[in-house]
């Protein structure tokens, strides 16, 4: 077997990936057009139910479907039942709305529907719904591209069962980033996800998350089985980041490796590639070492993304502090310049409340940010030695040991998505 079969990029190559994904961030922030979406999520202001009501919370990932009744009681999320299954492959929308419906409950009135699929997103009646741009992850129900899918639900369960009921759809990656709203870190995190798919997003301000599609980033170097996978996936040309670190290819890489000698352990799925990295067979070293340096150049290639998006928050958060630190500075000079010392103390009153009512935790003194991802996905939480892989690579990319720290919330799938129903409640 050819050990160079698999390269791993050098340090300069991933300096060039980090900065190129800074330099989309920028772009795509001032309305550029960019390889990223950056999609804008209105956060919704008002619940669109009363307090001790119930309603269903749905997930449909990248290969995982989760289903629970949530209730929310004096402001708190209460999951009353829960259920986790393997997601099937859906060939068309129709398949996929009669899978939503099987899984509803009778008793439902509304549901959130946590999509792991790039939404552009729409307030109705003050519910976050959802156009669909693409179908990723090897799914394949195009024929729902450009429709706003909660209300294509809604349409179809009053067409089948005669019954009304509210559906609001919003992005995986934005509610995953919800489920950490409330935590110490409150807005200056990030979400992820690295399993199946990939993709990240962040608080723009209180009011609105973002959501990258960071899967679609293209502004790398693109290996000979990267090439291949693309060529031959249901999307050439698009997500095409994905196809080069997420689950749903990753252990393909390892299956089109041309070295003119049979491969052993043709594999299935990217659990076995873990699995073949993490268990060095007698006879199969090399087979061990290839598995391994893909698991780690998938970790890599993360890195560059997260080390892009915590210096994109960093900048923005010296720029925020610096141009309300001038404000602070010229309203002082202001202040001590009035004769008036009744109006000079009422002046700095109003200062110090003007103050704190811009300043939020995006305006403190940058030196070395504290910021959090928190994550989801197998790959990144049981791949191997995958999380290690990443921080060793965010060292080598700049960013200071545990300046970033990585949190992993149970339920947070249904509990971001909650979060739009309980919001100001």
């Amino acid at each position: 077997m050819n050990k160079n079969a698999v390269f791993l990029y050098s340090l300069l190559q991933l300096k060039k990936i980090r900065d190129n994904f800074f330099k989309e961030l920028v772009y795509a922030s001032s309305g550029k057009k960019t390889s990223l979406a950056f999609i804008k999520n209105p956060l919704p202001k008002r619940s669109p139910i009363g307090k001790g009501e119930t309603f269903q919370v749905m997930v449909i990932g990248g290969s995982v479907f989760e289903k629970a009744q949530v209730k929310k009681i004096n402001n708190k999320i209460i999951i009353l039942s829960y259920k986790k299954t393997t997601l099937p492959i859906f060939k068309t929308a129709k398949a996929l709305l009669v899978f939503f419906e099987k899984h509803l409950e009778r008793s439902t009135k509304l549901v959130v529907l946590n999509f792991a699929y790039g939404l552009r997103p729409v307030l109705r009646d003050n519910l976050l719904d959802g156009k669909l741009i693409s179908v990723t992850k090897e799914q394949q129900f195009k024929d729902l591209i450009n429709k706003t899918i909660g209300w294509e639900i809604e349409k179809y369960i009053f067409q089948k069962q005669k019954k009304r009921i509210k559906v609001s759809v919003v992005n995986d990656t934005i509610t995953l980033l919800l489920a950490m709203r409330r935590s110490s870190y409150n807005y200056l995190g990030a979400a992820g996800v690295v399993g199946t798919g990939t993709n990240f997003s962040f608080f723009l301000d209180e009011n609105t998350a973002v959501n990258l599609e960071s899967g679609n980033f293209n502004k790398l170097p693109k290996t000979e089985t990267g090439k291949i996978i693309d060529k031959n996936s249901i999307n050439p040309g698009q997500q095409l980041f994905e196809k080069e670190v997420s689950g749903a290819y990753l252990y393909l890489h390892y299956n089109l490796r041309n070295d003119g000698e049979k491969i052993p352990h043709f594999l299935l799925s990217t659990y076995q590639l873990s699995s073949l990295a993490n268990d060095d067979l007698r006879g199969h070293r090399e087979a061990v070492a290839i598995a391994r340096k893909l698991i780690e150049r998938s970790a890599s290639l993360i890195a560059c993304q997260m080390a892009g998006i915590y210096l994109f928050k960093k900048s923005e958060a010296q720029n925020s502090y610096e141009k309300n630190s001038k404000f602070e500075i010229r309203s002082t000079k202001q202040i001590q310049n009035s004769n008036d010392k009744d109006s000079k103390q009422k002046s700095f009153e109003n200062l110090n409340l003007e103050n704190s009512k811009n300043v939020s935790s995006f305006n403190t003194p940058i030196s070395d940010l504290s910021f959090a991802f928190i994550m989801e996905g197998s790959l990144f939480w049981q791949g191997w030695q995958y999380r290690k892989r990443v921080e060793d690579y965010l060292n080598l990319l700049g960013v200071k040991k545990g300046a970033i720290e990585f949190i992993k919330i149970k339920n947070s799938s249904i509990l971001g998505a909650s979060q739009l129903i309980i919001v100001n409640n």
